[in-house]
């Protein structure tokens, strides 16, 4: 929200109203084409030659969520251009369910590394990597995946390990903090064809969902 914005909404309902908007207000998103200033970013770092899916092949979307402290905050999120509204519809009702999600930042902002946007509980999309334990490429390689609230909702091995390593007390779904996904929340995926590795029968991936099911 730009300045000017800020400015005229404290004029017309006042700070009161103004922080209640701030708590408050409705879900808003926007689906655009990568700028060519975000495409630079990415090259070398998220997206390279050889990926899966072309830069033009793949939208920015801005969503408005939960943050921790019950705010909107509006983040950003890079997915594959022909699920990019099927995204936003579930991120709309998660928005209306009062879901937490902590940060939402592209993952260059993370030079390109998935561990440490785990280590940040950062919510992300598109990053041009191999799977896991794979040498394939990954689903968010395709830009059809994203990861959620990735620390609190941890990818589980068949074996046992956990990453990030940092949120291996979460691989204990009892304990309930901000942002965990549930099978309700994953419901709200799945009705809008967002499939959970929650799901998944002996490896679990809790923070991650993908239109493949993969």
């Amino acid at each position: 929200m730009n300045a000017w914005k800020v400015v005229g909404i404290i004029a017309g309902v006042g700070t009161t109203g103004f922080l209640a908007y701030k708590r408050f207000g409705p879900f808003t998103a926007s689906i655009s084409e990568i700028p060519d200033s975000l495409q630079d970013k990415m090259r070398g770092v998220s997206w390279r030659d050889g990926c899966p899916v072309p830069l033009e092949d793949l939208s920015l979307v801005k969503v408005r969520y939960r943050n921790n402290l019950g705010f909107n905050s509006t983040g950003k999120i890079i997915v594959a251009s022909d699920v990019a509204q099927s995204l936003v519809d579930a991120f709309r009702e998660l928005h209306s369910s009062g879901f937490r999600i902590e940060k939402m930042k592209l993952i260059h902002k993370y030079g390109g590394s998935d561990a440490e946007s785990m280590r940040d509980n950062n919510t992300s999309g598109f990053n041009c990597r191999q799977s896991t334990g794979s040498s394939q490429w990954s689903e968010h390689s395709k830009g059809t995946a994203i990861d959620i609230n990735p620390l609190v909702n941890p990818y589980v091995s068949s074996g046992g390990s956990v990453q990030p390593a940092e949120g291996a007390m979460y691989a204990d779904r009892s304990i309930m903090v901000k942002g965990t996904i549930t099978p309700e929340i994953a419901a709200i995926f799945d009705r809008h064809g967002w499939k959970w590795g929650g799901d998944w029968r002996s490896t679990k991936d809790y923070q991650h969902f993908s239109t493949s099911g993969r």
